[in-house]
């Protein structure tokens, strides 16, 4: 048996791109954002499920509050305005502003506890709140059965501030975090209610709290403009191209295993003013791209992402499959996709230097791997 030779190969990128991408649902962040900053505008969804009902009740009163805490941007608190529409929605649906019906605006109270934290609150009449309790969807039992003045028994709202000026409020979403530092923050309707249990009990007060069922925001921005660093980032979706030469490999006079591959990227503080992406996640591309990158079908190389830290100076990440893939000729075309690890949660971004940088800084591979002669 041939003894093989251990090999080391260290290649840098020879081509890289970064773009933006259309925006993906933003669906698990812990803030709902609302206005225009930085070329991105946002408006926000809420949505609330139908509760049940006692036996017999009575609506006394009812209150809607949304709390917000901080912001993206200098500008001062923009006009917010709210509407309510009728749509059945889900956070995991295609939803598009153009897709969001006309809805009737809601009055409500600002209470602001400073400059950039407060609470939004609706306080709906009672009969609105009753008739909403009361609608039933019969469409179960007959399915030919249609109410025109209802999509479905959700309770929704659209937030948005199309005349804000650089800034973008953080209303806090369902997935924020309670506990006895941040107080009551997730969005919430108390309804409060003279209600009787069963046939024979006692008339008694109660108060019945929802917790928001469906929350996301749906951002706008340009998408044509191409970036000179190498930038992934979420909300706004962000993400780079690498494409690597290895033909310096010889895979004609020597069988080649890959024991490892490393890609090295050196990391590159942005003045941008949205939080940094906490974890990027690498793909390869397949060798059928008729519609360029774009357009290509992105295969996973690894199954979790990796921690990005901005205090380091440097970011890897083994992609031996994708390395082997290429030498294997199952995809030849050299190329790695990177996004941020989690598209469709906050506004973040994070970014490295490029082809363009000093050498010791462009991005690369260390290819280690063992030969043996043919």
């Amino acid at each position: 048996m041939t003894e093989g030779e251990s090999q080391t190969a260290i290649i840098h990128a020879n081509i890289d791109t970064s773009m933006i991408f259309p925006p993906v649902k933003t669906s698990a962040s812990q803030h709902l954002y609302v206005g225009e900053a930085y070329g991105v505008s946002s408006w926000s969804l809420i949505r609330f499920e139908q509760p049940a009902t006692p036996e017999e009740w009575h609506v006394d009163s009812a209150k809607i509050e949304f709390h917000y805490s901080g912001g993206i941007g200098d500008g001062a608190f923009p006009d917010v305005t709210v509407e309510h529409f009728d749509m059945d929605w889900g956070e995991t649906d295609q939803i598009t502003r153009d897709s969001i019906p006309p809805g009737d605006p809601v009055e409500f109270a600002i209470q602001p506890l400073d400059a950039d934290n407060g609470t939004l609150r609706i306080i709906p009449d009672t009969a609105w709140v009753r008739d909403w309790l009361s609608w039933y969807d019969s469409s179960a039992i007959d399915t030919n059965w249609v109410d025109s003045t209802r999509s479905d028994a959700g309770l929704s709202f659209l937030l948005k501030a199309e005349n804000a000026v650089n800034k973008l409020i953080g209303f806090r979403s369902r997935s924020a975090i309670e506990n006895d530092s941040t107080g009551i923050v997730k969005p919430r309707m108390y309804i409060y209610m003279t209600i009787r249990d069963e046939e024979g009990d006692t008339l008694r007060p109660d108060t019945t709290e929802l917790y928001a069922s469906h929350d996301l925001f749906l951002l706008d921005y340009d998408t044509t403009s191409a970036l000179s660093d190498l930038v992934i980032g979420s909300g706004v979706v962000r993400r780079s191209f690498l494409h690597f030469d290895i033909s310096s490999i010889d895979t004609v006079n020597y069988f080649v295993v890959i024991n490892r591959a490393l890609l090295t990227l050196f990391n590159k503080p942005l003045d941008e003013p949205w939080a940094p992406s906490q974890s990027i996640l690498p793909y390869k591309l397949s060798d059928e791209m008729p519609g360029g990158l774009r357009g290509a079908t992105w295969l996973n190389i690894v199954n979790k992402t990796e921690d990005l830290d901005v205090d380091e100076d440097s970011t890897e990440i083994v992609v031996t499959p994708a390395v082997a893939s290429w030498l294997w000729g199952e995809q030849r075309n050299g190329w790695i996709a990177l996004n941020s690890g989690a598209e469709g949660l906050n506004i973040d971004v994070f970014g490295f230097h490029s082809i363009e940088s000093e050498a010791f800084k462009r991005p690369r591979l260390t290819i280690n791997y063992t030969r043996f002669a043919r």
